[in-house]
């Protein structure tokens, strides 16, 4: 309910916005999740200094000096599977990940259950030496009115109708978009159309111009 909902940082979505803005159109390399998160803390800190807690459910940049359990979510693969495994075969997403932050350590140690929404981020987690013990699947979920496999595609395409796919998400070379454009310039459908939903990030707009895939 609204009267358990509190605003711990005083403005904090406007400060938020103008960090994110700042990496986006000013300096990529800024590392804004790192001053986002140090500000939400300090606020945080001095929200729940004389408060307790029977749970905590947090993701992956916090950690807290509590002594209730803790329940961490993490909606993306551990960093350990780019450096390990994508880097050294040279695949860079948005941008070389040197190392990885001491809070997502102490937030997998603090924790008691990490929700993992995949294989493929729990395997990443093992990968970083997580005890399996700690994880839990939970998939995203979405509500489908019918099953949409090949068989369904094929029909469509038979029957003539146009075929709308939409990709919905931040642009960029961490969601694939790149294997997805290359993918629908060889399949080269003559009724279909793909949306593209989402903010063009600037290192994929330079990408896109030198593949020709506009």
């Amino acid at each position: 309910s609204k009267e358990n909902v509190c605003t711990v940082v005083p403005f904090g979505n406007i400060v938020s916005r103008g960090l994110n803005a700042l990496r986006i159109f000013v300096c990529p390399d800024f590392n804004h999740r790192h001053y986002d998160n140090k500000i939400f803390l300090y606020f945080l800190n001095k929200y729940i200094l004389d408060k307790s807690f029977a749970l905590i459910h947090t993701f992956e940049d916090f950690t807290f000096n509590v002594t209730c359990p803790v329940i961490l979510d993490m909606p993306m693969a551990h960093p350990i599977y780019v450096i390990n495994k994508l880097q050294k075969q040279g695949i860079y997403l948005d941008n070389e990940i040197k190392t990885i932050p001491a809070t997502l350590n102490d937030a997998i140690e603090q924790a008691q259950i990490i929700i993992a929404p995949s294989m493929f981020v729990k395997d990443s987690l093992l990968l970083a030496g997580c005890n399996e013990d700690k994880i839990r699947l939970v998939p995203f979920g979405v509500r489908i009115k019918r099953q949409i496999d090949q068989d369904y595609i094929l029909r469509k395409f038979q029957k003539d109708d146009k075929l709308v796919f939409l990709f919905m998400g931040n642009v960029n070379f961490r969601k694939g978009i790149t294997y997805l454009l290359r993918a629908w310039t060889r399949l080269n459908f003559k009724n279909a159309e793909l949306w593209i939903l989402g903010r063009v990030y600037k290192v994929l707009k330079n990408f896109l111009k030198k593949e020709n895939l506009n």
